[in-house]
């Protein structure tokens, strides 16, 4: 399967989407036929989005790969599992040819809840394990034959100019990302200050693809969490589907000579997308 870091360079200045993916919440497979019809260059499968029990986003992966024969993410969550349920699931990613993921903590366990977090990883010993294991080594040191090839991507907020946000930034390319995720904003600005302040901290750029979170949001759809509800709130009633938001902000990302995005379709009561808006957005950024 073809990397992100590999596809990200293939196309240079020219846009690029990854489109964030919810898997189904039973084993109804109606989802592949939205999944055929995604135009976007890697299809991310989410891991149980606002922690609802969904189909696991590695299965659901395979599933997308090989019914649409698109380009997959999937991605796994340090607060559920330990790590041998961790590196088991990663070898099984690698007989399946499943290369790019993405690693995340995940939302916060509340007393409402009915799990606990285990999270015997975090995101950046995590990382740092998988890049162990594509140099040919598990986590008990056994020898991994052949190695695995895993593409990691790993989640940052560029929106916070933090200390702590940059210096943890910082972590994950060092424990070896391949490629970050942003959280979404709806302002290029807010990247270029956290970048700013990065490169006077470090003394250098930040090296690696980095694909700019962008929400859709409509009349219909729904926040799920703090930065979610700030840029719905910006949301002009008048502009019925979205779209003519979204692309605003796509443009002046755009203009700013940033060309990678994670689009995120409007998410609406009980868990539905609509995954048709988010290709109207692609199609025309990319036939503009």
């Amino acid at each position: 399967m073809l990397k992100v870091t590999e596809l990200h360079k293939e196309k240079g200045t020219n846009p690029i989407f990854i489109v964030d993916f919810s898997p189904p919440k039973s084993a109804n497979i109606n989802f592949l036929d939205e999944s055929k019809k995604l135009n976007a260059d890697y299809i991310s499968v989410a891991y149980n989005p606002a922690k609802s029990i969904k189909v696991f986003s590695m299965i659901v992966a395979q599933e997308v790969k090989q019914i649409s024969n698109k380009n997959v993410i999937f991605s796994l969550a340090t607060r559920d599992m330990n790590k041998l349920s961790t590196q088991s699931i990663l070898k099984g990613a690698q007989l399946l040819g499943l290369d790019n993921l993405i690693v995340f903590k995940g939302d916060k366990v509340t007393k409402k809840d009915i799990f606990k977090e285990v999270d015997d990883y975090t995101p950046t010993s995590l990382i740092k394990d998988i890049i162990k294991m594509n140099e040919g080594k598990d986590l008990n040191n056994h020898k991994i034959q052949p190695p695995s090839n895993f593409c990691v991507g790993a989640a940052i907020n560029t929106s916070s100019n933090s200390n702590k946000e940059i210096k943890l930034t910082k972590n994950k390319l060092d424990s070896g990302a391949h490629f970050l995720i942003s959280q979404p904003s709806s302002d290029p600005d807010n990247f270029l200050r956290f970048h700013s302040k990065y490169i006077k901290e470090f003394k250098k750029k930040i090296n690696i693809p980095i694909f700019h979170g962008i929400l859709m949001i409509n009349k219909d759809s729904l926040y799920y969490d703090n930065i979610s509800k700030s840029l719905s709130e910006k949301y002009n009633p008048k502009d019925s589907d979205g779209t003519i938001h979204t692309l605003k902000i796509i443009e002046s990302f755009l203009e700013k000579g940033i060309n990678s995005f994670y689009l995120i379709p409007p998410i609406y009561k009980n868990g539905l997308r609509d995954y048709k808006l988010a290709n109207f957005v692609i199609d025309k950024i990319k036939n503009n």
